[in-house]
């Protein structure tokens, strides 16, 4: 899905064609679902403010461990938010 796409991280900035991941770190293959144990963030788009309604969701990474959620909106196409899941030792 690279190059049309846009992508919404965690802070919610929007991108134009965001690449995913760098190529340079150890990677495991990536696991796509449609059922995720915890449930995709409800957002709205940043354009007009209407719903996005979940498609998928592809996690893969090593260290730290990187979740996509493609969303769509039905006016604006497509958007992917963009999640890294740090856990810290105490």
């Amino acid at each position: 899905m690279p190059g049309a796409e846009r992508t919404m991280n965690s802070r919610t900035s929007i991108t134009q064609g965001a690449e995913m991941g760098n190529p340079m770190k150890t990677r495991r293959p990536a696991t796509f679902t449609s059922h995720p144990d915890t449930p995709a963030p409800q957002l709205r788009c940043p354009e007009c403010e209407r719903p996005l309604v979940y498609l998928q969701t592809a996690i893969n990474g090593i260290r730290p461990v990187e979740r996509w959620d493609f969303l769509e909106c039905w006016t604006c196409g497509p958007f992917v938010y963009r999640q890294v899941v740090v856990k810290f030792d105490a």
